[in-house]
């Protein structure tokens, strides 16, 4: 998956500790940058840092804030997540709303924008589950299957 001079290309989750460095990736290559995340202070200090990224303030799980999202794209790295192992245990809806249903919803719209490819984080953890975070990213994985079968005009990859 090459990134295209000119195309535009949405991280979402990209205002955090990952995004940063891939966003700047993407640019480097000549690639433009969508970022949505839900960290307004990150997305304001990232467009500071590059002015020329458009930044949407917004969650995964609503799927209106992702259709808008990907309007106009090439390409989804997908980097949102709820991230933190003990809070996962404990909170374990906002995690499960996170990396389930809102990978759902960043996998749905696939389906009529037709990007050329999705890429998704996971972790190791969803190898040998051991608990609510694993478990959620292993679902992720499941879903990233699933709509490989039903999308051949998009590649779908985790990493």
């Amino acid at each position: 998956m090459h990134i295209i001079p000119n195309k535009l290309y949405l991280v979402t989750g990209g205002s955090g500790f990952l995004g940063g460095d891939l966003v700047s990736r993407i640019l480097s290559l000549g690639g433009r940058v969508r970022v949505l995340a839900r960290n307004e202070g990150k997305l304001v200090s990232l467009k500071q840092k590059y002015p020329s990224i458009e930044i949407s303030p917004g969650d995964i799980s609503d799927p209106l804030e992702v259709k808008q999202a990907y309007k106009g794209i090439s390409g989804v790295f997908h980097l949102a997540a709820s991230k933190h192992v003990g809070l996962a245990e404990i909170f374990s809806r906002e995690c499960i709303k996170t990396n389930v249903i809102g990978t759902m919803n960043v996998l749905n719209e696939t389906l009529e924008n037709k990007p050329d490819f999705v890429i998704g984080i996971s972790t190791d953890k969803a190898a040998q589950i051991s608990g609510v975070y694993g478990a959620s990213k292993f679902l992720m994985e499941r879903l990233f299957k699933q709509y490989e079968q039903l999308n051949e005009n998009t590649k779908y990859r985790i990493v």
